[in-house]
């Protein structure tokens, strides 16, 4: 395989190269592009607070070893993501097309915009990227809350949920393997209630406990 002339790239795509560059196979053009990096431009590091531009770009590329993570609770992870969005699909599609009019639609595609998302984050794992368990912590920490009132309601759940909720006078739990998602304004029939997506919960804490001690060159 014939290796990039990288001396004639300009600053940009060197800085390019260097984000999407697999430097665990690559490593001796990592060091190549960060040398031509050095030889274009002369930052000085307090301009960076103390970071010069590669090293801004090694923050920006967080990777993670995936050796050193139970591999089989991603793959849960990421189907159950998978699963759930395509369910929360279904679910947006009947809703739009069983009630079509405009507010009924945009009401909806931010949700469906959200299942779309969580199929992705669920790829990613499967395929071992690092950008997988980024987006998976998102999508989880997006169906934590769950909050109804007359004013504002929301709650979002993609694949399976357990929803303790507390209201006025009492305190309720729900659960449910699917995917359910809801939004109102300003209606008086919703009553008070304030709680939390457990599953979504232990599901976030957890990844991003993941995440904090397996990234490369990480050392906790």
């Amino acid at each position: 395989m014939e290796i990039p002339n990288y001396k004639n790239y300009s600053l940009d795509e060197l800085k390019e190269a260097l984000y999407s560059l697999d430097k665990n196979i690559y490593p001796d053009r990592a060091i190549q592009i960060e040398n031509e990096i050095n030889n274009k431009q002369n930052i000085k590091n307090d301009k960076f607070g103390n970071k010069n531009e590669i090293e801004l770009i090694k923050d920006k590329a967080v990777e993670y070893d995936f050796n050193s993570i139970n591999i089989w609770f991603l793959y849960i992870i990421a189907i159950l993501q998978i699963g759930g969005g395509y369910l929360g699909i279904i679910t947006c599609m009947q809703s739009i097309f069983s009630s079509i009019n405009i507010p009924t639609v945009i009401i909806t595609i931010p949700f469906l915009s959200l299942f779309l998302f969580g199929i992705y984050a669920g790829i990613l794992l499967l395929e071992k990227k690092s950008k997988g368990i980024n987006y998976s912590i998102i999508n989880f920490g997006i169906q934590i809350p769950y909050f109804t009132s007359p004013v504002l309601s929301f709650y979002f759940h993609s694949g399976t949920y357990i929803d303790l909720s507390v209201g006025i006078f009492n305190f309720n739990y729900n659960y449910l393997l699917g995917s359910s998602w809801y939004f109102s304004i300003l209606n008086r029939e919703i009553p008070f209630a304030l709680g939390i997506n457990l599953i979504a919960l232990i599901i976030f804490i957890i990844l991003d406990r993941i995440s904090k001690r397996n990234k490369i060159g990480s050392n906790s």
